[in-house]
C-alpha cells in the first residue's frame, strides 16, 4: 500500500506545476521540527501516566506554554538573525543581552498568566482541588522562566555557529532550534511539575520569590537599555493571541478525557501547519522585495510538502503500533493538506496587501501565523475526530 502511495505521489508531482527545490528544502526543515515534536509528545504521554500530574490541568498548561512561548521566542530568534545579517550599527552583543532580558521578563509574565488561567480551569473542573493552586502558578512560572533561559543560551550558541560556518539559518538552524526548544520545555515542565509535590507551600513561595527577584534584575537591565529594542506587538494582537491560546488549552483539557489521542495529534498537526505557512509567508515576502512575480505553484508545493511530512509521521506511527489506524491517519493527512492550502491562501492576501518588512514580519505576521495555525489545527482535529465517531465502523 505504501508503494502505491509513493508511486501516486511521484505521478502527481510530475503532473502539477511543482517547485522541486522548494519541496526538498521545506520538507527537510519541517521534518526536523516534527521529529522534535514527536519526542515532546512522547515525554508528555509518559508524564500523563503519573497520577500526581492528573491533579493539575497539565494538558492546558503544556499546550498553552508551548504555543505562547513559541510565539514569543521564535519571533525573538527570527528578529535576532535578521538584525545580525543586516547592517546593524552599534554593539550587537549589548543589543542581544538587553533584548534577551526583555524576552525573559515577557516569559515570566506568560507563565504568570497561564498559572492564573490554570487556577480557573482547575476551579471549574469536576475534580477541583483548590489546594493545587500554588502548584499551578509554581510550575507555570518556573517552566516558562527556565526554559526561556535555556532557549536564549541555545540561541547564542547557534548564532555563533551561524557566524563561524556561514550556515543558512532559515532552512536548518531555525527548525533545529524550534525542535530542541519544544523538548526542553517538555522536560522542564514535567520535572518542575513532579518536583512541586515534594516541597511544602512555604518553599514553593520562596522559590517563586527568587524567580521574581531574578526577573526584576532582568527588568532593571531592560529599562536601562537606551538602544533599539525588539518591536513590541500591538495590544489587540496580544489580547488575540493570549485569548485564542487560552481557549485552545481549555478545550484540549476538556477533550482529553474523551479523546486521549488529541494531545499528540494536535501538536504534530499545528507544528506542520505553522512551519509550512511560515515558509510560505517568508517566500512571498522575499519575492515581493525583489519585485518578482509570485508563482502560484508555491502554495501547491508547500501543501504537498505538509502532506508528505504527515504521511511520514503516519508510517512511523503505523509501524510502531501507537494505536491509530491507517485509514484514520490518512483522513487526517487530507484534512491537514486542505488546512495548509487554505491558511497559505489567507496569508498570501495579507502579505500582498500589506507592505511587510522584517519588523512587521517578526512582530505581527509570525505570531498571527502561529496562532491561526494552532486554532485551525484544533478545529480540524475536532471535526475529524467527531466524524470518526459517526463512522467508527468504517474508520477504526
Amino acid at each position: 500500500m505504501f508503494a502505491k502511495l509513493s508511486k501516486f505521489s511521484l505521478n502527481l508531482i510530475n503532473y502539477i506545476d511543482f517547485d522541486r527545490e522548494l519541496f526538498a528544502e521545506s520538507t527537510s526543515s519541517v521534518l526536523i521540527t516534527v521529529l522534535g515534536m514527536i519526542f515532546t509528545t512522547h515525554i508528555f504521554k509518559i508524564a500523563l501516566l503519573n497520577k500526581k500530574i492528573s491533579l493539575l490541568p497539565f494538558i492546558f498548561q503544556s499546550s498553552s506554554i508551548l504555543n505562547l512561548k513559541n510565539n514569543l521566542e521564535l519571533s525573538f530568534a527570527m528578529y535576532m538573525t535578521c538584525v545580525k545579517s543586516s547592517q546593524f550599527t552599534g554593539s550587537y552583543k549589548r543589543f542581544l543581552f538587553f533584548n534577551s532580558c526583555l524576552v525573559i521578563v515577557k516569559s515570566f509574565l506568560v507563565g504568570s498568566f497561564i498559572g492564573i488561567v490554570g487556577i480557573f480551569v482547575l476551579y471549574f473542573s469536576k475534580q477541583s482541588k483548590t489546594s493545587m493552586a500554588l502548584n499551578i502558578i509554581y510550575t507555570s512560572v518556573l517552566s516558562c522562566f527556565f526554559s526561556t533561559v535555556v532557549f536564549v543560551i541555545t540561541l547564542l550558541l547557534i548564532l555563533k555557529i551561524i557566524e563561524t560556518l556561514n550556515i543558512n539559518c532559515e532552512n536548518f538552524v531555525m527548525p533545529i532550534l524550534s525542535a530542541f526548544n519544544d523538548i526542553f520545555v517538555a522536560k522542564i515542565l514535567v520535572f518542575v511539575t513532579l518536583g512541586s509535590f515534594n516541597y511544602p507551600s512555604c518553599q514553593l513561595l520562596f522559590i517563586l520569590f527568587l524567580i521574581f527577584c531574578l526577573t526584576s534584575v532582568c527588568l532593571f537591565f531592560m529599562l536601562r537599555f537606551q538602544g533599539y529594542k525588539i518591536p513590541s506587538q500591538s495590544l489587540k494582537l496580544i489580547i488575540f493571541v493570549f485569548t485564542v491560546n487560552s481557549v485552545i488549552g481549555v478545550i484540549m483539557e476538556r477533550l482529553f478525557a474523551k479523546f486521549p489521542s488529541i494531545n499528540p495529534l494536535y501538536h504534530v498537526f499545528s507544528t506542520i501547519s505553522g512551519s509550512i505557512t511560515y515558509i510560505f509567508a517568508h517566500k512571498i515576502n522575499n519575492i515581493i522585495k525583489i519585485d518578482q512575480i509570485f508563482d502560484k505553484s508555491v502554495n501547491v508545493t508547500l501543501s504537498f510538502s505538509a502532506a508528505i511530512c504527515f504521511l511520514i509521521y503516519i508510517i512511523a506511527n503505523y509501524v510502531s503500533g501507537l494505536g491509530f489506524t491507517l485509514a484514520f491517519l490518512i483522513v487526517l493527512a487530507i484534512a491537514l493538506t486542505f488546512q495548509v492550502f487554505a491558511l497559505n491562501y489567507i496569508i498570501e492576501h495579507i502579505v500582498l496587501t500589506l507592505e511587510v518588512d522584517n519588523v512587521l514580519f517578526s512582530s505581527t505576521l509570525l505570531p498571527l501565523i502561529v496562532t491561526c495555525s494552532d486554532l485551525l489545527s484544533l478545529l480540524s482535529l475536532i471535526v475529524v475526530l467527531y466524524i470518526t465517531l459517526l463512522f467508527s465502523n468504517a474508520i477504526f
